[in-house]
């Protein structure tokens, strides 16, 4: 965006303090080799939940990239992995900071934090909004349903875009994640043009088949008039010429 190179809650590995592969299992391998990562400007990250911060990914990065944007509390991490405090820019929500010609502003989620079982909710979470040239993006981070999108929608007056999660959520966990129902939703409570499904298709992080989450969403967009774009992991993507090609219900991806 406006020539930065954000990389965004990168996890190269597996999503498990104990790095156990029946533990919220990776089953798609990500598309660039973490030592193939072109020149980036900044990392952002919105909590540090395993499948969103991984520590081997921010040591390696540690001394290639200049700005490391969190929320609050999560510099403290970064550090103990090797990461000089100069480069963290820690944010509160409704707290903004400048890269480039891009003002990233922390805004509000419903989620929590922890790392283990006796830190929880001593970081904070966040979604993000990015603005550069009359252009508006939202990130959503990991977040519950909530009249927090709503507000966010009009308080900016909508998006261009919105990358909103899809996927993990559970009835028993009310306030953590969103249902793909929820999802479109909150695209039309944020005002979006466009919404690009994330959080979804890497990790096993719930009882469904991994492929459920997305059929949802694409049938709820189409009922609702959201246009719903979902790029291959990998694919470049841009907004005004990209036409899906339903990827995902590839017979041998289903099994």
């Amino acid at each position: 965006m406006s020539g930065q190179r954000i990389l965004i809650d990168p996890v190269f590995g597996n999503a498990n303090p104990l790095d156990f592969p029946l533990i919220a299992p990776r089953f798609q391998e990500a598309p660039i080799q973490l030592q193939n990562l072109p020149k980036l400007d900044a990392v952002l990250l919105t909590h540090d939940h395993y499948d969103h911060l991984e520590a081997d990914t921010i040591r390696y990065l540690a001394d290639k990239v200049d700005r490391f944007i969190t929320p609050l509390g999560v510099g403290a991490r970064l550090q103990s992995w090797g990461v000089p405090v100069e480069k963290i820019n820690e944010l509160g929500w409704g707290d903004s900071s400048m890269l480039g010609e891009i003002k990233l502003t922390a805004e509000t989620a419903q989620h929590y934090t922890s790392r283990w079982t006796t830190d929880r909710n001593k970081t904070l979470w966040a979604s993000f909004v990015l603005e550069a040239n009359g252009q508006r993006i939202f990130w959503s981070g990991d977040t519950s349903y909530g009249k927090h999108l709503a507000e966010i929608g009009q308080k900016y007056g909508g998006f261009d875009l919105a990358f909103v999660e899809i996927d993990a959520a559970n009835a028993g966990w009310p306030k953590t994640h969103m249902f793909s129902e929820q999802a479109v939703q909150a695209a039309q409570d944020l005002n979006a043009k466009r919404m690009l499904p994330i959080h979804w298709g890497v990790f096993s992080l719930g009882r469904n088949p991994w492929y459920q989450s997305i059929d949802t969403s694409v049938k709820t967009a189409a009922e609702k008039g959201v246009i719903l774009d979902v790029p291959k992991m990998g694919e470049k993507y841009q907004p005004e010429h990209f036409q899906n090609n339903q990827w995902w219900q590839a017979p041998e991806l289903r099994r």
